[in-house]
């Protein structure tokens, strides 16, 4: 019997050492973007291209990482965003709150442009695409944070406050344009039913009307020949 070589099996390492290299990667990248003067962002980025074909760290992140990236999450907006503001009595003042709402009106209003490139022109798409592209606020606090020096403190209160509203009333737009989007998806899906159940009725009754006639006029010409036969045979 010919000897079968067997196939080397390629074992993937364990989700621990693959966090360990993600990590690594990107601690190196992220200095190296630094090091030449760019963001550090652009270099955790391009880890996450780098290694977005390797299909098996997606759920060793999901099962290790998440509670990290919860936790890292909230301190990051504690350290960094709730530190930043510089005085809170600007946050509760009546005019930094109405500038906020503007801001907040004006950025739905904005994003209500992007529900013309949904997949289908309708209205549930439309407004489940529009409310899928407001963001719930981690890079926008950040973008706001970094631009202060360059408002009054005011201002800077105003648009937190929108920022604020948007991470509030994001989650229940969403979940609202979803549940619109599908019950409207049902309507369409029975009234698209209930037009074909009609053309089939319509085309079962004209057929039906052919049948008749052509039944019809079969049987009308049937004494017309008996007709003509007696009259053959009387001759």
């Amino acid at each position: 019997q010919p000897e079968v070589e067997e196939e080397e099996v390629e074992y993937p390492p364990s989700p621990g050492l693959q966090l360990m290299i993600l990590t690594g990667v990107a601690v190196f990248l992220g200095w190296l973007a630094a090091f030449v003067g760019s963001s550090q962002l652009l270099g955790v980025f391009m880890t996450g291209v780098i290694f977005s074909s390797v299909h098996s760290l997606e759920a060793s992140w999901s099962v290790l990482a998440t509670p990290l990236v919860e936790w890292g999450t909230r301190l990051f907006f504690a350290a960094t965003i709730g530190l930043e503001m510089p005085d809170v009595t600007h946050l509760f003042q009546w005019e930094a709150f109405a500038r906020g709402v503007v801001l907040f009106s004006a950025g739905l209003l904005g994003k209500c442009c992007c529900g013309f490139f949904g997949t289908k022109l309708t209205v549930g798409e439309f407004c489940l695409t529009s409310a899928l592209m407001n963001g719930r606020g981690e890079i926008a606090f950040l973008i706001v944070s970094v631009a202060k020096e360059t408002v009054d403190r005011v201002d800077y209160a105003a648009a937190v406050w929108a920022l604020i509203l948007l991470c509030i009333a994001t989650p229940y737009l969403v979940r609202f344009a979803a549940k619109y989007a599908e019950a409207e998806e049902v309507r369409l899906q029975m009234k698209k039913e209930k037009a074909d159940r009609e053309k089939e009725r319509k085309m079962e009754t004209e057929m039906e009307g052919e049948e008749r006639f052509s039944s019809g006029r079969f049987q009308s010409q049937r004494p017309a020949e008996n007709g003509n036969r007696i009259m053959m045979g009387s001759a």
